[in-house]
Parts: structure tokens; sequence; C-alpha cells
């Protein structure tokens, strides 16, 4: 009998999209040697053999999956600011982009192919450094990519973490909004635009620590 993951698991590669096993209820893959997926998906023969046991569902982005990025957006409540930003500058942009996630810890995945170079995972944005309970400097994402060399779960997996935990500790389920192979494929500088709007949410200075490095003159010879 097939699971509602492994009929998911087919559907991703149907799309394009290279799938991993995940380990139930986390988000570490179930195969020691998954980075293989890497640069070339499964075959779909192989879904019902390593997709068992309860496990959840990974995509690998990059140009396995036909260069697929997902822009995690861990501040869901600066989301609405982010369309509506996106929608003041490139209307048309902002509403192909209508293949996203709720994630378990109640943030947002944006889901787009990007005809191009996609690049690494990176912070776009994070919070001003606090001092948690414990009197520790942290500071939090509030936008981050996963591009080349990086994955992230799938609906339907669940996972423990966040404020979405249920009240008697069961994993929380993702939730997909749209179709796989509805993806939108969207311009390099398309991509860009994204990541500059994101980046305007930093709170942290590192954007700008980032962009004086870029622009300080090196020395020649």
């Amino acid at each position: 009998m097939t699971t509602d993951i492994q009929a998911t698991a087919k559907a991703a590669l149907s799309a394009g999209l290279s799938a991993i096993p995940i380990e139930p209820g986390g988000k570490k893959p179930a195969l020691s040697e998954w980075k293989q997926f890497q640069q070339q998906a499964m075959q779909p023969a192989d879904v019902d053999r390593l997709f068992r046991n309860g496990c959840n569902i990974g995509v690998i982005c990059g140009a396995v999956s036909g260069g697929l990025e997902c822009l995690d957006v861990d501040a869901p409540d600066l989301l609405p600011a982010f369309r509506d930003t996106l929608e003041s500058v490139n209307p048309a942009l902002r509403h192909r982009l209508n293949v996203w996630q709720e994630t378990c810890s109640g943030g947002y995945h944006l889901l787009y192919r990007v005809n191009g170079e996609t690049g690494g995972n990176r912070p776009l944005a994070k919070t001003a450094p606090y001092k948690d309970e414990n009197g520790k400097v942290r500071q939090d994402v509030l936008f981050e990519t996963r591009a080349e060399g990086g994955y992230f779960l799938l609906a339907p997996s669940r996972a423990v973490r966040g404020h979405r935990q249920n009240t008697d500790g069961l994993p929380c389920p993702y939730t997909l909004h749209g179709e796989l192979d509805a993806i939108p494929t969207i311009t390099e500088a398309e991509r860009d635009l994204i990541h500059s709007i994101a980046r305007s949410f930093d709170e942290s200075g590192h954007q700008e620590q980032e962009q004086r490095q870029q622009c300080a003159p090196r020395p020649s010879g």
C-alpha cells in the first residue's frame, strides 16, 4: 500500500525535484549516502524501498531540482510586509510566487526555480543581538535561503519544533499550498529582488557590513 509520503515523493520526482527520506519526526536525512541525490535524483522505482517506516520527505535544492530555491521565512509576522513590498515593486512577480508552505514552526517556505545560478544557502536577515534567559548573546534568523547543497522538509512531513507543537507533544505537519509541478521559474534579477527585499528586514547590521566589505577598495599588485 502506497503511503502519502511515498505518493508525494513520486510526485516530486515527476515534477523534476530530487527527493530524499528524512528521519521520522525530525529533519535529518534517513540515509547516510543521501548526498548522492544532490547530483542525480533517485529513480521512482526506489521510492517504495527508501521511503518507509514513517519517514518524512525532503527536497534537495539547486541544479539537481531544476534550479530550485526556497526562501525560508522564520518570522511569520514579517511575511505580509515582505509580500506588500514585493507587490509595490513587482506585482507580477508577487502573484507568481503561488507555491508555498506553512512550516511546523509557524514560518513559511516560498518556492521558486531560478533560470541561472542559485548560489548556496545564506542568511538574508537576522535580529539584533540579544541575551537569552541564560545570559547568552543570540541572534535569530528572520529570512534565509535553501539553495545549492541545501534541502527542506516537504508536506505532509511532520516535525516537533516551535510554538506549533501539539499540546500532546506530537509532531505538527507542514502544509503545502499550490502544486509541485507549478513551481514558477524566475530570472536571476527577480531572485536578486526577492533577496534584496528580505535583506531590508535585517536588524543586525550584518548586511551593511557585508556590503561595505564588498565595496571596499582592494590593493593592486
